[in-house]
């Protein structure tokens, strides 16, 4: 089944014209779910693994060196 993304006029003949694009309803379906904002606890869930997951990465580095550096003493 296909939409249009405009305006739908008629032809002398009938056949229908539309002043946008023709497009399919399946492929509409998956361009609105890829551009859709994501829930807010999405968004949470993502920020906190971005952000936190190199933190702690960091911060068990900096021990390890912290108790490496300790031992060698």
């Amino acid at each position: 089944m296909l939409e249009c993304t405009g305006q739908i006029t008629t032809s002398q003949t009938g056949e229908p014209i539309c002043s946008g694009e023709w497009v399919s309803t399946n492929f509409q379906a998956l361009l609105e779910s890829i551009f859709a904002t994501p829930p807010e606890d999405q968004i949470q869930a993502a920020f906190m693994v971005g952000f936190t997951l190199p933190v702690i990465a960091y911060l068990t580095a900096w021990a390890f060196q912290t108790v490496i550096n300790f031992i060698r003493r």
